[in-house]
């Protein structure tokens, strides 16, 4: 059984480049982590999780004149 590499909260954070208050606070949201005794985790999954979560859309707006054009 391969045992998969676990990374500590101040870790995480700081590849990130956040704060551990932030990484708290999405905790607290529900992102996923694993807990050993008082000791918080996460597994490469579960860091691209938190990352792609946070990933944004670019939304296509279409820029109209708010005027129709008459059929000719």
């Amino acid at each position: 059984m391969t045992l998969p590499e676990l990374h500590p909260l101040a870790q995480v954070a700081k590849s990130l480049g956040m704060s551990e208050r932030w990484v708290r606070q999405k905790l607290a949201e529900g992102a996923e982590h694993t807990r050993l005794g008082h000791k918080i985790r996460f597994t490469d999954e579960q860091v691209e999780a938190l990352i792609s979560s946070h990933a944004q859309v670019p939304v296509k707006q279409s820029i109209t004149t708010g005027r129709r054009k008459k059929a000719s």
